[in-house]
């Protein structure tokens, strides 16, 4: 009798949570047949499937003069739909721009520095996704940019590289005419620019001549493709990699050249403003030697950037300012539509002739940098692209920026060896990222 009624109440729960199954079903299949409109945080589709809906953007990009002259009245025009709201924050007090709920949906980012504090806050997003769901084209941006921007990402793709940031050898030519030498040439070495550099550095007329200046010279280690960190241990690199002692003892034999580190602290500024500099490897500000030019008659042009002798086709590392999404954005289809285009041949293009250089690969937008700007039409405005940019890694330690502490004019004034500068900076490495772990 017992077993009859435990089977009997058996196959009434059965029916009972058969019934309820079906009914849960039945009510979620009523609910998404009736909801026009999707969202989806965790695969990061756009709210509406309606490209044609007006939508507003917030973007986080440089100043608001140049946004709406360069992004907002451009891109609306090309999309009747989009209104893009200049939005302005403070990567250094993120949590005020969180708090008044001033998060942007498209950020502009200067590199991994801006993008570590977005993962931080839990706003990076990985394009990925939307690459694949748009079959956005990446192997038209240089692949070196986008190795870049994964490495630091863990191989999440945060943001497209945007515009290229880059390194040459900025030469005067008045200086090499006093001397009578011949100019900077393309694929130069350290060592060849180092002895040209003797036969430009010297004091003519009661002139004294610096025959280069090596105060900015970071993207000569960088060159190496040195990590100053451990992505594995997060651990100084300085002891480890012979490499670091390799820059030194370059830096070491350039600052030999009598002269050439000033005695009153002159830096690559004196290329512009004393114009007493023969050479300068530097970043790119090609727009405003372009102006120093028209003002002050300083007869300038550019080579490509020193390499290594065993490296004779690398550059510095691939740096380019790129464009991201927010993690928090309700419009990321809208978003994506804005970045494609800004990543278009024909934007591309407006923007190298402008002076900005591209990251596509596309030759006839390189060949076009700069044409636009009259005072740098005669420039070597290619040597920008002739070479190859460093390998990136595959993995970035966390505490990267913390271990980058190698300063090479230090190491000029302290007048130390490279072996004891080495210790002294790794124990100094190891203390800062020590702190960083402990308030991380």
């Amino acid at each position: 009798m017992e077993k009859t009624i435990n089977k009997k109440w058996k196959r009434i729960l059965f029916l009972l949570i058969l019934l309820f199954t079906f009914l849960l079903v039945a009510c979620n299949s009523d609910k998404s047949a009736t909801k026009p409109e999707t969202s989806d945080k965790e695969t990061g589709n756009a709210t509406t499937k309606d490209e044609s809906e007006p939508v507003t953007l917030k973007v986080h990009y440089g100043w608001e003069e140049e946004f709406i002259e360069d992004i907002k009245e451009p891109v609306e025009e090309k999309f009747p739909n989009i209104t893009l709201e200049f939005t302005e924050v403070d990567f250094d007090a993120m949590d005020d721009d969180i708090a008044k709920g001033n998060i942007p949906d498209i950020f502009y980012l200067s590199g991994g520095g801006q993008l570590k504090v977005l993962e931080e806050y839990e706003l990076s997003y990985d394009l990925d996704e939307l690459v694949e769901k748009n079959s956005f084209d990446l192997t038209k941006i240089d692949k070196a940019q986008i190795d870049k921007v994964r490495s630091w990402g863990e191989g999440k793709l945060y943001y497209f590289p945007y515009v290229k940031r880059w390194d040459v050898l900025y030469y005067n030519k008045g200086i090499f005419d006093l001397f009578g030498v011949n100019y900077p040439q393309d694929g130069m070495t350290w060592d060849e620019i180092a002895d040209l550099a003797r036969k430009v550095n010297g004091e003519v007329n009661g002139t004294n001549y610096r025959g280069i200046d090596i105060s900015s010279t970071g993207a000569m280690l960088n060159q190496l493709g040195v990590q100053h960190v451990d992505p594995e241990t997060d651990e100084s690199m300085y002891l480890e990699d012979e490499r670091f002692a390799k820059f030194l003892n370059k830096i070491e034999s350039i600052a030999s050249i009598p002269g050439v580190i000033p005695e009153d602290e002159g830096d690559w500024g004196n290329f512009i403003n004393e114009q007493n500099v023969a050479m300068v490897p530097l970043f790119d500000v090609h727009i405003w030697l372009s102006n120093v030019e028209a003002e002050t008659g300083l007869d300038w042009d550019m080579v490509s950037y020193p390499v290594w002798e065993d490296q004779p086709e690398i550059g510095p590392s691939a740096n380019a300012a790129g464009l991201s999404i927010s993690e928090t954005s309700e419009h990321k289809d809208a978003a994506f539509q804005v970045l494609e285009y800004l990543m278009s041949d024909e934007w591309q293009m407006m923007r190298s002739k402008k002076g900005f250089a591209t990251v596509l690969n596309n030759s006839e937008v390189q060949e076009a940098f700069s044409s636009e700007i009259e005072g740098l039409k005669d420039k070597n405005m290619q040597a920008v692209f002739d070479l190859e940019a460093a390998e990136a890694p595959e993995k970035v330690s966390a505490f990267e920026e913390d271990g980058e502490i190698l300063d090479a004019m230090k190491f000029i004034e302290k007048e130390q060896d490279v072996n004891t500068y080495l210790r002294e900076t790794y124990e100094e490495a190891e203390a800062k990222i020590k702190e960083a772990k402990g308030s991380s």
